[in-house]
């Protein structure tokens, strides 16, 4: 539904990055924004973000403080079961149990698989 309303390059930086190859500067994450850029490279240097060259597994593995804040976008829309059991054990096991947070968006109109039916399910 909303696939047909929306100009995939100017409205959705996500689609946009992958049919370019490249983000523009008037559609682009918000940490790429010129002006969000100071920001970023204070946090860098504090310690409060930290960049990881890598997949998902690959950064949640390398923390070595507890995940306060996981925001997973739809990238799980496409993604088998045993996969995204995998990478939900991982978070899980170092989210922090008394602070820690998902956050799960979906471009599906149904929950596809098994493993995602308790965030939609633990958010009602």
């Amino acid at each position: 539904r909303v696939f047909f309303k929306t100009d995939l390059v100017k409205d959705n930086y996500f689609y946009s990055g992958y049919i370019l190859g490249y983000y523009t500067p008037d559609n682009c994450p918000r940490y790429l924004r010129r002006e969000h850029y100071a920001a970023m490279r204070k946090h860098l240097a504090n310690g409060k973000l930290k960049l990881v060259h890598g997949t998902i597994l690959d950064a949640i593995n390398s923390s070595t403080v507890p995940i306060t804040v996981a925001s997973l976008l739809d990238h799980m829309d496409w993604m088998p079961d045993r996969m995204i059991n995998e990478e939900m054990t991982h978070l899980i096991r170092k989210m922090d149990p008394v602070t820690g947070k998902i956050f799960w968006r979906t471009f599906a109109d149904d929950v596809h698989a098994a493993p995602l039916n308790w965030l939609v399910l633990s958010s009602a």
